[in-house]
């Protein structure tokens, strides 16, 4: 196996290797009559990842290849034997999104279902190991993921976004701190278009050009504490965004090919000079 197999990347990076999207199954989108508006059409041209020396691959024809490392059974062959070649998911309808952490792969079909293997190795809540996709049956309408680690975030189709694992400060957004083992929704969004989830925080961009904000806010009280945000509030100073991105410093992109970026203690945006 090439060396890259070994490379273990950081936990604040580990998410993104790199993302660009197009068409494969496309429904359409009812949205309200704003003055300013995102397009939510979709077209996936494909998407890949590494996680943990494990290569994951989105090709054009929307099938899902993976190889390398099978630790947790995130191969989805059934075993836990590795692969030094690329291996098809056996997930019969057209893949539209996936994501990888930690050992446990998530995957959105074109038709709105949510399949997930493997086994998240840093989660605290004793996921089994599965070493073949199956089926979420708990929701279904999905568009998009946003996979970090213990905590899964899922766009449905109606613009709602529904969450679960580990809860401990509001990354769910639910309005609570327990963690949950089913979907759940998060409270007061709607007509969101995009996703983005860092380790224990997450945005969620609106048609309307505004971002919402969960989760831990990167301050700690006096015991050390992390002190969280259990349901999402809206990023003030902040509109007309078309992208998002979330990290210890999170970026956007404005409907004027402008830069922002903010991190998640003031939440205060500053623009991006090229100069």
């Amino acid at each position: 196996m090439a060396p890259l197999s070994r490379i273990i990347f950081s936990s604040t990076f580990l998410a993104i290797l790199t993302s660009i999207v197009l068409h494969s199954c496309t429904k359409d989108q009812i949205l309200p009559d704003d003055d300013f508006k995102i397009d939510t059409e979709d077209h996936l041209f494909g998407k890949m990842k590494s996680d943990f020396g494990t290569h994951v691959l989105l090709k054009l024809d929307s099938t899902l290849w993976i190889w390398s490392w099978n630790f947790s059974g995130q191969l989805g062959t059934g075993t836990n034997e590795n692969s030094d070649i690329p291996l098809q998911v056996p997930i019969t309808e057209k893949i539209v999104d996936f994501d990888i952490a930690a050992g446990m792969v998530t995957a959105i079909d074109c038709i709105g279902n949510i399949w997930f293997w493997g086994s998240d190795m840093h989660s605290s809540m004793m996921w089994p190991e599965i070493t073949s996709p199956i089926n979420c049956s708990y929701l279904n309408g999905a568009k998009a993921i946003g996979k970090v680690f213990d905590k899964h975030n899922i766009l449905r189709e109606d613009g709602t976004v529904w969450a679960w694992g580990r809860n401990s400060i509001g990354q769910l957004g639910d309005g609570s701190s327990e963690d949950r083992t089913v979907p759940v929704q998060v409270k007061g969004l709607d007509h969101i278009v995009q996703i983005s989830a860092n380790y224990d925080f997450n945005l969620a961009l609106r048609d309307d050009g505004t971002v919402w904000f969960w989760g831990f806010t990167c301050v700690w009280d006096e015991p050390h504490d992390p002190i969280g945000i259990n349901t999402p509030v809206k990023i003030d100073n902040l509109d007309q965004v078309v992208s998002i991105f979330a990290d210890a410093t999170s970026l956007v992109m404005k409907d004027d090919n402008t830069y922002w970026y903010f991190d998640c203690e003031d939440r205060n945006p500053q623009l991006v000079s090229f100069e």
